[in-house]
């Protein structure tokens, strides 16, 4: 984020879920679920088989991240520098 304020607010949700994870929480029995969550599923809109998608948020988030055009050319400029590291 440009803006400090949020940048900050960001660093603190981040930090917190890093050091203090709910997962961690082995007593309460609502997080035992936690970790079945799902980063990506297959979601269906029409009775067409073929119409099948990936969703989720994860998913989404990854999908943004290596289609944007100056992460692309990242990538390609490191593998064309670096072809034995993957």
């Amino acid at each position: 984020s440009c803006n400090t304020r949020d940048f900050y607010n960001l660093v603190d949700v981040y930090l917190d879920a890093v050091f203090y994870p709910r997962c961690a929480e082995k007593s309460n029995p609502e997080n035992v679920k936690i970790f079945e969550q799902e980063g990506w599923h297959h979601e269906l809109d029409s009775p067409d088989p073929s119409q099948l998608q990936y969703k989720g948020v994860v998913f989404n988030e990854m999908k943004g991240v290596y289609s944007s055009p100056d992460s692309v050319l990242g990538r390609v400029c490191q593998q064309a520098l670096f072809p034995e590291i993957t």
